[in-house]
């Protein structure tokens, strides 16, 4: 199987995502990014998907809670290695036991070290999905943050054959950078919320993917009780 079929951008996207595709999310705060980001990841772990959530804003134990409230058993997915949880929250806060830096110059290091390694079979080919990746300008000048992406960051992340959302919050750099940054991705997806009628409408649209074809249209979502997020018909 060359593609993945990702929860929620199945509907909009034809054949699914292409293995080691780098898809940017640009989303507005009041958006459904956040139950979204959730969301896909908890039914892609019921298909068989194996996970990984970076969390960037919010404590992994949250995120933790949050997958339970909408049916996992999150202890079992992480023993059983289909669900991984990456920490880049707990070192911004200085507090629990999670050490690191949120330095680029640092994180190249482990970076070229990974390019340089081999990667075994069975730890490629994961769905990789980061909540908010913007959180990193405010310890990274922005032309920083491109250079390791583009050197560092993103071949790894092909070599590895993931398939990986990039959540990152709309209006929080410069126009010029976010132009770098859609340039260097695989496709790019917007999250938006507008007032429609007297009330707040969620709407999603697929804005480019790479050598695909896909709905461009904005397709309006709904959060569910059980805080699930579905397209609409």
């Amino acid at each position: 199987m060359d593609k993945l079929s990702v929860p929620i951008l199945r509907g909009l996207i034809s054949g699914g995502v292409d293995y080691g595709a780098n898809i940017l999310v640009e989303f507005e705060p009041q958006s459904l990014w956040h139950d979204a980001s959730l969301s896909i990841a908890t039914q892609a772990l019921k298909e068989g998907i194996r996970t990984q959530f970076h969390v960037w804003t919010r404590a992994p134990e949250q995120v933790r809670v949050d997958f339970e409230r909408r049916g996992l058993n999150v202890k079992e997915l992480e023993e059983d290695g289909k669900l991984q949880l990456f920490d880049n929250y707990t070192p911004q806060t200085g507090l629990g036991s999670v050490k690191g830096t949120m330095k680029v110059s640092d994180w190249s290091i482990g970076q070229m070290k990974a390019m340089k390694a081999s990667i075994p079979e069975a730890e490629k080919r994961w769905l990789h999905i980061d909540d908010d990746q913007s959180v990193a300008l405010q310890y990274n000048k922005e032309e920083d943050f491109i250079d390791f992406l583009r050197t560092r960051q993103i071949p790894t992340l092909k070599e590895r054959e993931n398939v990986v959302l990039w959540g990152f919050l709309s209006g929080t750099a410069s126009v010029p950078f976010y132009r770098k940054l859609e340039s260097l991705c695989d496709g790019i997806v917007d999250f938006r919320s507008q007032e429609i009628g007297g009330q707040i409408e969620h709407e999603v649209r697929i804005r480019a993917i790479h050598g695909r074809t896909f709905d461009s249209r904005w397709r309006r979502l709904r959060l569910l009780e059980s805080g699930q997020v579905e397209l609409t018909a």
